[in-house]
């Protein structure tokens, strides 16, 4: 799943782009020069050491926790964070923001404790431990879970078999065994989760965590994870189709496989196509019709396989985004009531309004999962995202913070977008910053894939922006500052990294990234705002 943004304009007022417009504000009043130093010196995500497990028998009911193993392979943890996340009663964790700290009043039973650390570039890993405290005179010893070791295989092959029989215990009393899924897709299916060796079939492209959980006779008990990834199948590339929606020569065009198909609009109008979905032989593609410098008389609409149909009059709206389900079609973007931006989203046509209209807000991005609609944005200046309707996070972005991108996989829900002038995204809340320094940044678009998270944005003074993409929070530049490029949208098909993108300086052009190499799709005059690869 991906979802993704436009961006910057060649010589136009593109609606929709608050953020474009205070970006642009905030770097020209800096006036900065635009040092490559860190080009290619991506952060490197830090190591969580949270120590290993102990035992402890009462009256004794403190342990030292102690996470000074930690490291930083490129630069130097910057937080700590212990908290306990299960256990018989809440523990009392005397200093949890430091790297060691003793832990109070624990009581019989299994604790497990997490550490969380955080670099000075914003990434951050987790370590857990756990802590068996057993009552006194206890002879009983706990079990030790072992999963065993991490997995890997490649479509079409979808099944594995997690072997538990290495978990021991030194009283030879284990009684039951549990194996749960921790993290991952929602395609799987666990054949005998109560026994130590299972068959796991059905799994769907990602990475896994599958939890063994083990109790003795006496109710001890000790957990171990393990890591199954699942590859997707190699594709051949001359079997793709590539297509890029956008503009040229002020109106709406999507390209398929670099050949330009128009989009018809009113007489005398000017268009764009913001976003393009292939859902089996029908193409779709959202977008606007009016004029790039009068935005209170614009359009939102959407083509299917060319035909138009218009989500609103001329009341100043946008389409930003699209998605399909099924028969359904959902449409996110934004409409003017009174001057101020309401963030809507549209299904088959009918407007669903998101905000109230008290501050501007927009919609930007769609994804439907499951029956559940999702979609990204901002109001008054602060990310946002929305689950069918109502607010659902990030409960952690501050002032001034934009949502973009999104992308949901299973549980989780990832917002690419900017906070205080950084690129940033959040991962169910969790803000991780992508860029540091004093320039300007923003990630535009998010694609999650095999466990692996993708943004891409750009960072700069204006006309220096260099386009960039992350994955895991390496960083890859795609530009120099020469050319003052911008990114648009990102997408991953197997081994493939598809960025587009557009040159805004003075040497115009539009298309797309492939691995780092740009491919060049429509004239000086276009501007590439959306990419989807598809089998044929």
């Amino acid at each position: 799943m991906h979802k993704r943004i436009k961006s910057f304009f060649k010589g136009k007022a593109v609606p929709g782009w608050g953020l474009v417009f205070l970006m642009v504000m905030t770097i020209a009043s800096c006036q900065k020069e635009f040092s490559c130093e860190t080009c290619g010196k991506a952060n490197r995500v830090p190591e969580a050491v949270a120590g290993g497990d102990q035992v402890i028998r009462l009256p004794l009911d403190s342990i030292w926790l102690d996470g000074t193993g930690s490291n930083d392979p490129d630069g130097s943890i910057s937080a700590y964070r212990w908290r306990e996340i299960s256990g018989p009663a809440p523990s009392t964790i005397v200093s949890p923001a430091v790297s060691a700290t003793w832990v109070r009043t624990l009581l019989a039973g299994l604790y497990q404790f997490e550490l969380t650390v955080t670099d000075d570039g914003g990434l951050s890993s987790r370590d857990t431990i756990s802590v068996t405290v057993q009552s006194p005179g206890q002879q009983n010893q706990p079990p030790v879970a072992c999963a065993g070791p991490d997995q890997s295989i490649t479509l079409p092959i979808n099944n594995v078999i997690l072997d538990g029989r290495c978990s021991a215990d030194p009283d030879k009393d284990i009684s039951t065994y549990l194996w749960t899924k921790l993290s991952g897709p929602a395609a799987y299916q666990i054949t005998n989760p109560d026994q130590p060796l299972t068959p796991v079939t059905g799994l769907g492209q990602g990475v896994f965590v599958f939890q063994l959980t083990v109790r003795d006779q006496s109710g001890l008990m000790s957990m171990d994870t393990v890591r199954v990834t699942v590859n997707s199948l190699p594709m051949e590339t001359d079997s793709l189709d590539v297509y890029v929606a956008g503009d040229e020569n002020s109106a709406p065009v999507y390209w398929k496989n670099g050949q330009a198909i128009s989009l018809p609009i009113s007489p005398f109008q000017n268009g764009s196509a913001s976003a393009i979905v292939v859902d089996g032989n029908d193409v779709y593609v959202a977008g606007w019709e009016g004029d790039f410098l009068i935005i209170r008389e614009n359009r939102a609409k959407y083509w299917k396989n060319g035909q138009e149909v218009f989500l609103t009059g001329a009341t100043g709206a946008v389409a930003s985004d699209i998605a399909v389900s099924g028969a359904d079609v959902y449409v996110a973007g934004w409409e003017l009531s009174g001057g101020i931006s309401v963030a809507k989203y549209w299904k088959n046509g009918i407007a669903v309004s998101l905000t109230d209209g008290s501050k501007n807000a927009e919609a930007r991005g769609i994804v439907v999962v499951g029956g559940d609609v999702y979609v990204s944005g901002y109001e008054g200046n602060i990310a946002k995202y929305w689950r069918n309707g109502q607010p659902a996070g990030p409960s952690s972005a501050t002032y001034p913070s934009y949502g973009g991108g999104l992308a949901v996989e299973g549980n989780d829900v990832y917002l690419a977008g900017s906070q205080t002038g950084k690129a940033t995204y959040w991962r169910n809340g969790q803000a991780i910053t992508l860029s540091g320094g004093s320039e300007s940044s923003t990630a535009r678009s998010i694609f999650v894939s095999g466990g692996d998270v993708f943004v891409a944005g750009e960072k700069g003074d204006y006309g220096k922006t260099v386009a960039r993409y992350w994955k895991n929070g390496q960083e890859t530049l795609l530009s120099t500052p020469t050319e003052a490029m911008l990114t648009t949208s990102i997408f991953v098909w197997g081994n493939d990294v598809y960025v587009t993108g557009f040159e805004y300086g003075y040497n115009y052009r539009s298309g797309y990234w492939k691995n780092g190499q740009f491919v060049q799709v429509g004239s000086r005059d276009a501007q590439s705002a959306d990419i989807l690869v598809k089998r044929r």
